[in-house]
Formats: C-alpha cells, structure tokens, sequence
C-alpha cells in the first residue's frame, strides 16, 4: 500500500519529469533525451542492467531491467517519454502547479503521470524490500506522438514478458481493445493549361472530389454495424486538401491526406483494398482519372482477452483499490498494440483523462496519479501469484 512518503515522490518525480521540455522535434522540440537521463539517474542506485537503443541520433528508448525473485515471471511497464508542443498560452506548461485536487502542466496526463507512477512503483518495492518479486522491465520510449518509431524499433528486440502494461490516460480503466490507424496521402493528377480554355485540361481538383464523394458517402456508410463491441465502427476523415496554384491555371495536382481507422479484426490488407479499389473503379469510369497513394502508414488495432492473466489480475486490483473494474475500449491508439504484436499480453492503463491530452490546459489529477501508483506496485506484487 501506499503511504505519505510515497504519494509526495510520485507528485515530486511528475514535476521533475514535467520540468523537462521533451516535445517531439517533430513539432518543434527538444527531444527525449534529458527525460531517459533523468529516469536512469532515479534508479541508479538499484543498479538496473540498462540499455539505450538509438532509435534516432541522440533519442535512444531507455531498457531497465530488474532482475526478480522469481525469473520465471517478467512484466513490462513502457511509458512514451515525448510529448506535444506547448502552446504560447497554454496553461499547462514545463511547470508543474498545483491547483485544488490537480496538477498541471505538459505531459502530466500523457503520459508522464503514467512514466511517473510506474517508476515511484518499482522504487517503493526495492526501497521495502530490496528486490523485485517478479521480473520487471521499465521501457521509455520515444516518438509516440509522431509515428512510434521508438517501439516499432524496441519489438525488434528479443524483449519476453507475461504481460505488458502500456501508459497512457485511461481514468484508471483497463484498456484491452483499441483501434488501429492507416493513414496515407493520395494525390490525382491532372493537365495544367490556362483557366480559359479549361477544356482543354484536365483539373485534378474535380478528379479529387470523385474520390471524396465516395470517400465521404459510399465507404464511410459501408461502416456502419461492422465494428468492435468495445471501439465501435471504422471511421475515415479527410483532414487536409491541397491543389491548384494559381487561379487563372487549371490544377495538374491535387492531395488529400486520408485517416482510416481500424478496429480489431481489420488487416492492413482489408484497409488498403478499399482504397486501391476507389481508385480502380474511378480509372474504370474516366479514362482520363490517374491518382496514386503514397506514403502509406500503418499501426495496428489492440485487441486483449479479457482472460489474459495480466487482464484478469489487473481487474481484482483495481477492484481492491478503487472500487472498480471496468475493462473497456477506445478509440485512440497506443504503444500496446505493437508490443502485443510480439506475443506480449498488453493492456493500457493509466491515470488522467484523455480528453485533457494535448490540450492548453491539460492536468492529472493528483488522487488518480497516487492510485495509479498504487496499483502498479500491487500488481507486481501480485503478478506471481497464480489465477
């Protein structure tokens, strides 16, 4: 259990992490590295064996792993350690401030209330006891707010485990399912020629509304019904169209950048037929439509069984903690898809709400981050118990 001494390091240690700017450079920022620094620092003294595997030039996922009494029991916690850019007129900014019942500030529900938690977990037990029952790795992992190259590169790994517990915020739900993405970029070409004599070229921009038009009518009615009981139906957005140069020229060129997302059950193969077949049955009906998809990204759906024992047992903990149990889906992704992808029972959980991520005013709130402490701990306490 925890108690006074504990609950002012999990606050102390997600204002730490909070201090430290780890934007994605993606958006703008400095990286990972003085957040894997940080965390190496906490467990230094219990002498982890520790690895930094470069996923970029001077972001490296950080492997701890703690040897436990029992070899035959390995759990894995993994926490992304980058976050979002900061807003000029965020709230929540690189300090951390106390407001009634909440903390805020960058990160501190995705997910460094989760990284947190996790570590100040692992500490308690060796500070108690000097050893961890089972084995346990702590992965900090880089790059999840962009493309998730930090876990895809860390599943190359030879990385076993009986269970996996991914951070993010869940309001301390216990996630099994979520969907996956396929994201790409199209483009239609055309023939550019004066504006006016239209007719005498051919305008990508009206080629790309044929796509729209069965994007937005025929494909995303086609959903409905054919989703996950916990993620609900695929869904598909247009989220950014370009085209044309100027207005007095017929556009050549035109691209949309298309978000598909998959629920459980959906293969990439599935998802890429839909949109090959589009562009199929438009080449079918207009000799002059040529368009071609690029740049494909793919991250897959999660999808747990509830009798898994790292599922099973989070339930009677969190049961015993906070009075509830509730195992649910969502419709965002996470790291746990792709490290279940390696044979690795995963489940994501996690103090805060999702709807504060990434927002000018996003917070934790402080009784959350504590159980969520709390319940990390207890579960590597009782993952070697049997169910």
């Amino acid at each position: 259990m925890t108690d006074h001494v504990t609950d002012s390091l999990v606050l102390a240690t997600l204002k730490d992490l909070i201090s430290i700017e780890s934007v994605n450079p993606q958006f703008g920022g400095s990286g990972e590295a003085a957040v894997a620094d940080y965390i190496e620092q906490f467990f230094s003294a219990y002498h982890p064996v520790v690895e930094r595997q470069e996923v970029f030039p001077a972001r490296e996922n950080l492997i701890c792993f703690f040897p436990g009494r029992n070899p035959g029991k390995t759990l894995l916690f993994e926490a992304h350690m980058d976050t979002v850019s900061i807003p000029s007129d965020a709230r929540s900014t690189t300090v951390g401030v106390v407001e009634g019942s909440r903390l805020y500030g960058r990160g501190a529900c995705d997910t460094k209330g989760s990284l947190a938690a996790m570590i100040c977990a692992i500490k308690a037990i060796l500070d108690e006891t000097g050893e961890l029952p089972v084995n346990v790795y702590f992965i900090g992992a880089v790059d999840e707010e962009y493309r998730a190259k930090g876990v895809y590169d860390l599943i190359k790994k030879p990385i076993k485990a009986d269970g996996a517990v991914i951070g993010e915020p869940t309001s301390l739900d216990v996630v099994i399912a979520h969907k996956g993405v396929y994201r790409f970029h199209l483009v239609t070409k055309g023939k550019s020629v004066q504006s006016s004599k239209p007719h005498q070229g051919i305008n990508a921009i009206y080629k790309m509304i044929d796509v729209i038009q069965i994007i937005r009518g025929r494909l995303q009615d086609s959903y409905k019904g054919k989703g996950h009981p916990l993620t609900g139906d695929p869904t598909v957005s247009v989220g950014i169209i370009q085209g044309g140069k100027e207005v007095n020229t017929v556009p050549n060129l035109c691209s949309i950048d298309v978000d598909r997302r998959v629920v459980p059950g959906e293969t990439r193969c599935d998802v890429e037929k839909e949109f090959n077949d589009i562009i199929m049955l438009l080449k079918e009906q207009d000799p002059q439509f040529d368009a071609v998809i690029e740049n494909p990204f793919f991250d897959p759906p999660l999808n747990t069984s509830e009798h898994s024992r790292i599922v099973q047992t989070m339930k009677g903990i969190c049961k015993e903690v906070i009075g509830k149990e509730r195992v649910v889906g969502v419709p965002y992704g996470s790291d746990a898809s792709k490290i279940a992808t390696i044979g690795i029972p995963s489940i994501v959980f996690g103090p805060g709400d999702i709807s504060n991520a990434h927002s000018a005013q996003e917070y934790v709130e402080i009784e959350e981050l504590m159980q969520a402490q709390q319940i990390y701990r207890t579960l590597i306490e009782q993952f070697d118990c049997g169910h």
